[in-house]
């Protein structure tokens, strides 16, 4: 399993992020470049159809709709973990 160190080495490599060290501290930013942008806006649309049309194929209408629901359980514990 890669490091997060590693992948983000070979996200800079292909040119799809950049590493910026901050005046203060030790952590350094990640930022797409814009080939990492174009990649994420042209990769992002055929995700959502894929995703779309498997739950559709693979999933009855009860199934879909329970996946609805613990959706938004997920999102309820997502935001209670910002606080």
């Amino acid at each position: 399993m890669q490091s997060i160190a590693e992948i983000v080495r070979d996200l800079q490599i292909a040119g799809l992020v950049e590493r910026r060290t901050p005046a203060v501290g030790r952590r350094a930013l990640i930022e797409l470049t814009p080939a990492g942008l174009n990649l994420l806006d042209t990769t992002n649309p055929q995700r959502e159809t894929w995703l779309a049309l498997a739950l559709e194929r693979e999933l009855d209408a009860g199934e879909r709709e329970l996946l609805r629901e613990a959706s938004v359980l997920l999102s309820r514990i997502a935001d209670a973990s910002n606080v």
